[in-house]
């Protein structure tokens, strides 16, 4: 597959960093729930604010590409978002 066709139709790097994204917003309603302190690696880890932004980023730009590439009509993105 040529780097173009595929940089087109997915890019598993950004699922993957989305996925880590998605994790890290976890970690942080968990790491908020039990209660561990806010400093130190723990911290970082707790601000789970930069994880959204970037996790909301990645999602715009595939939902963008999935849609400027044809593959699916909004009406069938919103039907599958729903299922």
């Amino acid at each position: 597959m040529p780097n173009a066709e595929r940089s087109i139709s997915r890019l598993v790097e950004l699922d993957s960093l989305r996925g880590f994204m998605a994790l890290w917003v976890y970690l942080t309603h968990i790491l908020f729930l039990v209660g561990f302190p806010d400093h130190g690696i723990l911290g970082l880890i707790a601000n789970g604010s930069m994880a959204v932004s970037v996790f909301m980023i990645l999602s715009g730009f595939a939902i963008g590409t999935t849609l400027l590439n044809g593959r699916s009509t909004y009406g069938q993105y919103f039907a599958r978002r729903f299922f």
